[in-house]
């Protein structure tokens, strides 16, 4: 699973907006929008440091699949 679906299905799997999911991380919406932006797109970004190790933190408790 790439980082972008990694976000996404995450972020979905909880019911959570964009706007509630940046929050929960500490970052704005609009880097939530990034992430899940596909790769190929000029503003796509990928988490990195604490964002990412939250989210997969998150899959743990959550029993979702961590990659």
């Amino acid at each position: 699973m790439d980082t972008r679906d990694l976000v996404k299905t995450t972020r979905t799997n909880i019911g959570y907006s964009k706007k509630r999911f940046a929050s929960i991380l500490g970052v704005s919406e609009n880097a939530v929008h990034r992430w899940e932006l596909p790769s190929e797109n000029k503003d796509h970004r990928t988490p990195e440091g604490s964002a990412i190790q939250l989210i997969r933190n998150l899959r743990v408790q959550l029993k979702m699949e961590v990659d």
